[in-house]
C-alpha cells in the first residue's frame, strides 16, 4: 500500500474487517497487527483505521478430530466425489459475530450465525464447556487407560462426575445460567459422538498450557465466588499422577505431549501453582491444598471410586476454602 492512496480508497478497504481465526479476541488482535504494520506504511493510515475501521470478533466453535482413515471414504460415499483432502468434523457448529460493523452487513443470521454485541458469555462458554471440560475429560480419561473421549463419557460415573462438575463451573462463570444450561447439554452431547472417534491423547496433549489457559482462570473465580474447586481440580490431579507414573491406574503406558520443563516439574512433585510459576498467596494455597487432596483420593481409592465420591455430598454449595 502507497502513500498516495485517496482517503476515499482508503475507506473503501478499511471499513470492518472479520477475523475467523479459532481465537479469543480474534478482531482485537487483529486491529492491533493491522495498525501495527499500517504504522510502518504510513502514520497517516494507521490514523485513519484507528478512526474509521472496527474489527469485530468472533466465535467459531466446532470440534475438528484427529484424521481418521475411514474420512477417506466419506466424500465418495456421501456425495460420490474423489476428495484427497477431506476434512471431517462433527454435525455442530456455532457461528458468533460481534455486531460492530460500520455500515450495512450482510444478515448472516437468516443462516443460522448469532449476532450480538456482546460477544463475552460466548467466550466463556466455549472456552469453559468446551475447551476446558473437553481436557478435564481427556484428563481423566488418560489415567483410567481409555482412547477414546466418546468411550469416556459413555461410562456412568464418567457421564455424572461431568455433568456435575460443569455444575461447579456453571456457579463459577459470570453468565446467566440459562445460557450455560443450554450450551452444556449440547456439549455432553458433542462428546458422546461414536460416529466421529477423538483420542484422548490429542486432547490431553499440552495440558500444562490449558491448565493456565482454560482451567486456573475458572478456579480463581470459583475461589472470588465460594464455589468448591473439588470437582474443578479432581481431573487435573488425575493427569498428574499419569504423568508422574509414566502410565496409566491399569498400568498401560502413558507419554505425556508436553514441555519437557511442565513434565519434569511434575515428575518432582509440583502441583498447579507451581507448573504455572505463580507467587504464593491464599488463593494459590487453596488450590494446591484441594490439588494435594484430590492426589490422595485418587491414589487411596482409585479413579473410579473417587468419581463416586466426588459425585455424592453438596460440593456445590461449599466454600472455596473449606
Amino acid at each position: 500500500m502507497r502513500r498516495y492512496l485517496c482517503k476515499n480508497f482508503f475507506h473503501y478497504i478499511f471499513t470492518t474487517t472479520l477475523s475467523c481465526d479459532n481465537l479469543p479476541r480474534n478482531g482485537e488482535i487483529l486491529r492491533k497487527a493491522v495498525l501495527a504494520y499500517a504504522v510502518e506504511i504510513a502514520p497517516q493510515l494507521a490514523e485513519y483505521i484507528r478512526d474509521n475501521a472496527t474489527f469485530a470478533n468472533t466465535v467459531v466453535d466446532r470440534i475438528v478430530p484427529q484424521e481418521q482413515e475411514s474420512d477417506y471414504n466419506y466424500p465418495s460415499r456421501l456425495l460420490q466425489v474423489r476428495d484427497r483432502a477431506p476434512i471431517v468434523t462433527e454435525p455442530f457448529w456455532q457461528f458468533v459475530v460481534e455486531d460492530n460493523f460500520t455500515g450495512d452487513r450482510p444478515k448472516w443470521e437468516d443462516a443460522g450465525v448469532i449476532m450480538t454485541k456482546d460477544i463475552t458469555p460466548f467466550l466463556y462458554m466455549k472456552s469453559r464447556f468446551l475447551n476446558a471440560v473437553h481436557s478435564f475429560i481427556a484428563c481423566l480419561a488418560v489415567r483410567a487407560g481409555i482412547k477414546y473421549m466418546h468411550e469416556a463419557i459413555a461410562l456412568p460415573e464418567f457421564h455424572l462426575f461431568t455433568r456435575l462438575l460443569m455444575d461447579d463451573i456453571a456457579a463459577a462463570t459470570p453468565v446467566p445460567r440459562e445460557m450455560c444450561e443450554q450450551y452444556m447439554e449440547q456439549v455432553l452431547l458433542r462428546l458422546s459422538n461414536e460416529d466421529l472417534p477423538d483420542t484422548t491423547e490429542r486432547i490431553c496433549s499440552e495440558t500444562a498450557r490449558k491448565v493456565g489457559k482454560y482451567i486456573f482462570p475458572i478456579l480463581e473465580d470459583a475461589y472470588s465466588r465460594k464455589v468448591s474447586m473439588k470437582r474443578i481440580i479432581l481431573p487435573v490431579a488425575a493427569w498428574l499422577l499419569a504423568v508422574r507414573e509414566g502410565a496409566s491406574e491399569s498400568g498401560q503406558s502413558y507419554h505425556a505431549k508436553d514441555t519437557q520443563s511442565a513434565i519434569t516439574a511434575i515428575q518432582q512433585g509440583a502441583v498447579i501453582s507451581q507448573i504455572l510459576g505463580l507467587e504464593s498467596c491464599e488463593q494459590t494455597e487453596v488450590v494446591d491444598n484441594e490439588c494435594h487432596r484430590a492426589l490422595r483420593d485418587l491414589q487411596t481409592q482409585g479413579l473410579l471410586t473417587t468419581l463416586k465420591n466426588y459425585c455424592e455430598g453438596g460440593f456445590l454449595n461449599e466454600t472455596a476454602s473449606a
